[in-house]
């Protein structure tokens, strides 16, 4: 799981530079930062922890066993407001063949502190390409294996999803942001944790 931080650019209001920060963890949804520490090592510091609550809508925040990271997040413009939008990964193990699958999500999280998650996929993000028998049976365990690399969205909200395939190949996924938006549903959240030095 450690390699499945999140980066994203973070402008706070203190300073004049951007500051990079990581999602570490998606549920519950801790945002670190990572600095320096005598100018010779790295210190991480948990800014925020907000955690998903259950409602009627949404019992579970993901159906496909827990959600890990995938994409770096990039500040977008949605009927909801300005959101950070990132796209996520779950092995998810067939519970009769007991075979693992890696299923893709989305979602959209709040561009300040403390980064409460506020939409999320309702289902998993997939292509007749991402699923195709042909190409699966990764390995002895693991049938599938899509995941979030990065992506950019041009200026007609058209956007360009990179993923790895199989640990093998890649794959462009093209796809329309507002439709992706729309599809998502809202997510209530309650937070957890905020660090004094960012409030």
């Amino acid at each position: 799981p450690q390699k499945n931080w999140m980066a994203f650019e973070f402008h706070h209001a203190k300073g004049n530079r951007p500051i990079l920060l990581y999602v570490y963890s998606i549920n519950p949804h801790r945002v670190v930062h990572m600095h320096s520490l005598n100018g010779s090592s790295l210190n991480m510091t948990t800014l925020c922890v907000t955690k998903h609550q259950p409602t009627a809508s949404l019992p579970v925040l993901w159906k496909y066993d827990s959600p890990r990271g995938g994409a770096p997040a990039k500040l977008v413009h949605t009927v909801h407001g300005y959101r950070f939008l990132t796209f996520f990964h779950s092995p998810h193990q067939n519970h009769v063949t007991y075979i693992e699958s890696y299923h893709m999500g989305a979602y959209l999280f709040n561009p300040q502190p403390p980064f409460a998650i506020t939409h999320i996929t309702p289902d998993l993000i997939a292509c007749k390409q991402c699923y195709d028998e042909k190409l699966g049976w990764t390995y002895k365990a693991v049938d599938y294996i899509n995941f979030p690399m990065g992506f950019v969205v041009r200026a007609n909200d058209t956007l360009f999803l990179s993923i790895g395939k199989n640990d093998k190949s890649a794959y462009l996924l093209k796809m329309n942001k507002t439709a992706l938006i729309e599809y998502m549903v809202p997510v209530e959240s309650s937070v957890v944790y905020t660090n004094p030095v960012w409030t």
